[in-house]
């Protein structure tokens, strides 16, 4: 631990001045600030059977995300949070630009992403029970986020029957 001193002086002075926390400036000052406080995970995600590549956003514009080899780069960022919305593909930083979120689209077997706030207005499957080391289910669909070799032997990204496959994002902000 570093001993950083006596800071009393400095405490009484902001007790006398009546500062407000930093959260109140951001609540009622820089509003259009994102906080991200639900996040539980964030990073790359990876399915257990194959390490080696990562969830992708894929090509954009377009809303087909996909499974590359990873690389760790913004198209490959992932989140988890509170709300069971995975957002793929880096996140905003203010409220007026928008994330994209993960959906089933509820029927056939390839995942979209989605605006999150219009998927949200527009009832889309975009919330996800995930747990790390387990399954991603959709809460609405009850079909699973998997991988499948594709005809031409690449894997892929598929929304089906859950069949046990687990995922791990890179990193957590706490467990769940």
């Amino acid at each position: 631990m570093v001993d950083i001193g006596d800071v009393s002086q400095r405490k009484e002075l902001r007790e006398t001045l009546k500062c407000k926390p930093f959260k109140w400036y951001l609540e009622n000052v820089y509003t259009s600030l994102s906080t991200w406080d639900n996040m539980l995970g964030y990073g790359v995600l990876r399915n257990d059977l194959l390490k080696s590549h990562c969830v992708d956003q894929g090509s954009v514009p377009g809303n087909i995300p996909i499974l590359h080899e990873c690389h760790f780069q913004q198209p490959q960022h992932c989140y988890y949070n509170t709300d069971g919305e995975i957002i793929i593909g880096g996140i905003a930083s203010h409220n007026y630009n928008s994330d994209r979120c993960l959906v089933d689209p509820g029927s056939g077997s390839s995942p979209t992403l989605q605006d999150c706030p219009l998927a949200k207005t527009n009832e889309l499957h975009m919330h996800w029970d995930f747990k790390q080391g387990q399954a991603i289910i959709n809460k609405a669909t009850n079909r699973c986020l998997e991988i499948v070799q594709g005809a031409n032997f690449y894997y892929e990204l598929i929304i089906q029957q859950c069949s046990g496959q687990s995922w791990r994002i890179e990193h957590l902000v706490t467990s769940f």
